[in-house]
């Protein structure tokens, strides 16, 4: 790469970082995260496909008459990217309207949890 290229590549972040500190975070929290933890198009395309994955497994849970949710907690927690929290990446995604139930039910486990832990 050369310097000429390196400079437009800075260039470019310092636009996007700008662009950042527009965003509404509370009407974008999902996408704002996405950019500020620097995503790819297919790392975010996982965590959909995790998403509509944990939402079969949660079907299969009910079928087989589990109330106890933790597998589904489990499972997410450890499938999540490893740059992004948890707790924070559920509520953003539920603030922008995805996977609202599933995101909701996700929240109050790890409150749950949280609370028997302290």
């Amino acid at each position: 790469m050369n310097d000429q290229d390196r400079e437009k590549i800075d260039r470019l972040s310092f636009y996007q970082q700008l662009l950042i500190r527009t965003m509404d975070e509370k009407e974008y929290p999902w996408y704002r995260m996405i950019v500020e933890k620097n995503l790819s198009e297919g790392e975010v395309e996982d965590i959909y496909r995790l998403f509509e994955e944990l939402e079969r497994k949660k079907e299969d849970l009910r079928e087989a008459g589990m109330l106890d949710q933790t597998p589904l907690l489990l499972h997410y927690v450890g499938m999540l990217n490893l740059t992004l929290h948890p707790f924070m990446t559920a509520n953003a995604l539920n603030r922008q309207g995805y996977f609202k139930i599933l995101t909701a039910e996700l929240i109050e486990m790890m409150k749950e949890k949280e609370s028997q832990i302290k």
